[in-house]
C-alpha cells in the first residue's frame, strides 16, 4: 500500500516492492511530464534517502499542472501499487521505471478527460500539456438577442 510522503517537490507516494525490492545499490529514476518515479524515499520532513534500495518513490504532477483531491491522487497511488505489483520479478531498472511512469501518465490523461481532474489555471505556466481542456455542450434552445 502506498502512503503519503513529506513534499519533495509536489505530492508523492511510496511503495515497498513485493518483488523484495529495487536489488542494487545505484540510484535509479525514471521522468515523464507529470511523474517522477526513483528509488528511495522521502522522509516526513522532505529529506532525500537515495541509499533506501527497497523502496520506489513517486512524485506526481511536481509542477503543480492539475488541481488533485484526495481521491484523485489516491486512485494515482494505486495504479502505482499496481503497476509495481504488475513488474514483481522483472528487473527493475530505469527502463522498467520508464514503463511504469509512461502507464501512470496515461492514467492520469484518463482522469483529466473524464474529469477527476483538472488543469490548475494559477500555475506559473498553462500549457495544457494533455490537450486543451474540453468545453461541454451548449443548451438547447434559441440564442439570446444582444
Amino acid at each position: 500500500m502506498s502512503g503519503v510522503g513529506g513534499q519533495y517537490g509536489g505530492v508523492q507516494g511510496y511503495f515497498d516492492p513485493v518483488s523484495g525490492g529495487v536489488g542494487s545499490s545505484q540510484w535509479i529514476s525514471a521522468t515523464t511530464r507529470h511523474v517522477h518515479i526513483f528509488s528511495g524515499s522521502v522522509s516526513e520532513d522532505g529529506e532525500l534517502y537515495q541509499n533506501e534500495d527497497d523502496k520506489l518513490t513517486v512524485d506526481v504532477d511536481p509542477d503543480n499542472e492539475f488541481q488533485w483531491t484526495d481521491e484523485a491522487l489516491q486512485k494515482v497511488f494505486d495504479q502505482f501499487d499496481l503497476l509495481v505489483a504488475n513488474y514483481a520479478g522483472a528487473a527493475l531498472t530505469d527502463y522498467t521505471l520508464r514503463l511504469i511512469g509512461s502507464e501512470l501518465e496515461h492514467f492520469i490523461r484518463r482522469m483529466l478527460q473524464k474529469g477527476e481532474i483538472k488543469y490548475n489555471l494559477g500555475t506559473r505556466a498553462v500549457n495544457f500539456s494533455m490537450g486543451i481542456p474540453q468545453v461541454g455542450e451548449l443548451p438547447e434552445g434559441p440564442a439570446a438577442d444582444p
